[in-house]
């Protein structure tokens, strides 16, 4: 599978930013027939959930709404899903709901916190760091 005659090899959902909606989905396919062929032998957390984000991005869409995609994960698959994260960021808005506050900083280029529902702050990370009310709520009394 390439992309449209221009001779490259098999597409990763990684690299799938630029990829037409049929493209996307022959690159999902493939990656969910591996997986199955796969079944009986055990997969990382992050691959399901790569398949799972391939799968979204199949219909084109311009914002990503992810739920807790770490949860679970050890500490080297958190890395290859903030590499995609990140590899993502350029081509679509996310909107992540996430609890590991160091992946968060990581990958945000805006933060808004909450508590009980309420907004009690929302700026770049650094600044959200730095803030007392996001310190005492979530960081730690510092």
């Amino acid at each position: 599978m390439s992309h449209r005659g221009s001779g490259r090899g098999p597409h990763t959902v990684s690299d799938a930013s630029h990829l037409d909606a049929a493209d996307l989905a022959r690159a999902v396919a493939l990656r969910r027939d591996r997986l199955v062929a796969r079944q009986r032998v055990p997969y990382a957390a992050d691959q399901k959930r790569q398949l799972e984000i391939a799968m979204c991005l199949a219909s084109g869409p311009r914002v990503l709404l992810l739920d807790e995609p770490l949860a679970g994960m050890g500490a080297e698959e958190t890395e290859r899903m903030l590499a995609l994260l990140n590899e993502l960021k350029t081509g679509h808005a996310i909107l992540l709901v996430e609890h590991d506050m160091d992946a968060v900083f990581r990958v945000a280029g805006k933060i808004t916190v909450m508590v009980n529902g309420r907004v009690i702050a929302s700026d770049a990370p650094a600044n959200i760091r730095t803030n007392r009310d996001v310190q005492i709520a979530y960081l730690g009394d510092h």
